[in-house]
C-alpha cells in the first residue's frame, strides 16, 4: 500500500509530504500495489496537508498521512473506482480518522475489538488528551499478546518508542486521531449504558409463594391484631404512649394480649362489662 515504508520517518515538510502523496499514486499496479493508478487534484492535496498539519511547525506526520493515502486508496479508488481524487470526494478529514479507525476494529476478533477499544479509548486518551503507556502494564491489564500491539502499530493507529530505562511505550499516533475515537468511544459507551439499563429494566423480581410456616405466622398475627383493635377502648392513653416509646412494646402487648384471652374466657361479654366500669368510675 502507499507509504508502506515510512512507518519510522520524522515528521515531513509540506512539499515532502505533498511528493509522498502524489507520486506513489501515479506507480503502475505491476509494482505492488493493490490498485491502478490515480491522480489527484491541487485541491485535495492542499486540503490533506492543512487537515492534518502540526498545529505548532505545520509538519506532517507519517503516521497520519498513511491513514489519509491508505484510506483513498482502499475505498475511494478500491471501492468506489475513483480515478482522479477530489477535495469534495474527501469529504471531512476527521471522518476519515473515524471511518478509518472503525475499520480496524472491524477486522479484529470479538475479543481483541473489546480489548483495543478499551485500551486506546479509555486508557490512551484523557480529557482529550493522548497518554502514554508501558508495554509491560499494557499486556498485563488488557491481556494482550504481541501480535494484537503489532496490529495496532502497523495500521498507525499507535506508535512506540522507548524511554530513557529501555521501556517500549506505546501512545495514540497523532493528536488528529483522538477526535475521530472519541466520537466512537462515546458511541459505544451510550450503547453499553442503554444494554445496562434494559438489562436492569427487563429483570423484574417475581413473587414466591410464602411458606405454610410463613403464612400461619400471618393469620396469627392478623388474629392478634385484631384482637388488640376490639380491646383498645380499654387502654389508656398512657399506656398506649408506653407501648409506642418501648421497643419492646410488641413483645409485651403480645405477652399481655395472651393474658387477656385467659380473662376472656371468665366473661361473657368483655366489651359490655368495660363499658359498665367506665359508667360505674364517673
Amino acid at each position: 500500500s502507499i507509504l508502506q515504508n515510512h512507518y519510522e520517518l520524522d515528521a515531513l515538510t509540506r512539499p515532502e509530504a505533498a511528493e509522498a502523496i502524489v507520486n506513489p499514486a501515479r506507480q503502475p499496479q505491476s509494482l505492488g500495489y493493490a490498485t491502478p493508478p490515480f491522480e489527484y487534484a491541487h485541491d485535495a492535496i492542499e486540503k490533506i496537508l492543512d487537515g492534518i498539519a502540526n498545529v505548532q511547525d505545520g509538519k506532517i506526520e507519517t503516521a497520519t498521512l498513511q491513514i489519509v493515502c491508505r484510506y483513498i486508496e482502499e475505498e475511494l479508488v478500491g471501492q468506489r473506482h475513483c480515478a482522479a481524487i477530489t477535495a469534495d470526494q474527501l469529504g471531512n478529514i476527521a471522518d476519515i480518522f473515524r471511518e478509518y479507525y472503525e475499520g480496524v476494529l472491524s477486522r479484529l476478533s470479538d475479543e481483541d475489538r473489546e480489548k483495543a477499544q478499551h485500551l486506546i479509548e479509555d486508557e490512551l486518551i484523557e480529557e482529550g488528551h493522548r497518554n502514554t503507556l508501558a508495554e509491560g502494564y499494557i499486556r498485563k491489564r488488557f491481556g494482550f499478546d504481541g501480535k494484537l500491539l503489532r496490529q495496532l502499530e502497523q495500521s498507525s493507529l499507535l506508535r512506540k518508542e522507548r524511554d530513557a530505562a529501555g521501556r517500549i511505550l506505546y501512545e495514540i499516533s497523532h493528536d488528529t486521531l483522538v477526535g475521530a475515537i472519541e466520537v466512537v468511544a462515546r458511541k459505544r459507551r451510550e450503547q453499553e449504558e442503554d444494554h445496562t439499563h434494559r438489562t436492569e429494566k427487563n429483570h423484574v423480581p417475581q413473587p414466591c409463594a410464602p411458606h405454610r410456616a410463613f403464612r400461619a405466622i400471618g393469620l396469627s398475627r392478623a388474629q392478634v391484631l385484631a384482637h388488640q383493635r376490639r380491646r383498645s377502648v380499654t387502654q389508656s392513653p398512657g399506656r398506649k404512649q408506653d407501648e409506642d416509646d418501648d421497643p419492646y412494646a410488641h413483645r409485651i402487648a403480645g405477652q399481655r394480649s395472651r393474658a387477656e384471652k385467659a380473662d376472656d374466657a371468665h366473661q361473657s361479654d368483655p366489651a359490655r362489662l368495660c363499658d359498665q366500669e367506665l359508667q360505674n368510675a364517673r
